[in-house]
């Protein structure tokens, strides 16, 4: 038996949730953990973009050049939107991971 009325996808009904909230209706609980986490993974990236292998990509980046449309977070400097991809997907496949293992909250 098909239904006359339209059910709405799992996406659409947790999309309606978030865009109904309030932050102050948020836990007060909820609110300090996510602030934890995201405070320590900012140092997480920092510590990562001190490893040797950040260091090895931004000076081939460095040297490349680029327009200097995006700003490469940790270091002094801007460069192209795409090499700030490339920098990124590095640090989150490789440097990332094992600055991980310092993490307070992970």
């Amino acid at each position: 038996m098909e239904s006359t009325k339209q059910e709405k996808k799992i996406a659409e009904v947790l999309a309606e949730f978030v865009v109904n909230q309030k932050f102050e209706n948020l836990p007060k609980a909820a609110v300090e953990k996510a602030k934890t986490y995201i405070l320590d993974l900012a140092g997480c990236i920092v510590g990562a973009s001190r490893e040797q292998q950040a260091h090895a990509l931004l000076d081939v980046i460095k040297t490349e050049g680029g327009n200097p449309h995006s700003s490469v977070f940790a270091h002094a400097f801007k460069t192209s939107d795409r090499n700030v991809e490339e920098i990124n997907r590095l640090e989150k496949l490789i440097i990332l991971p094992k600055s991980l293992t310092y993490s307070d909250s992970y």
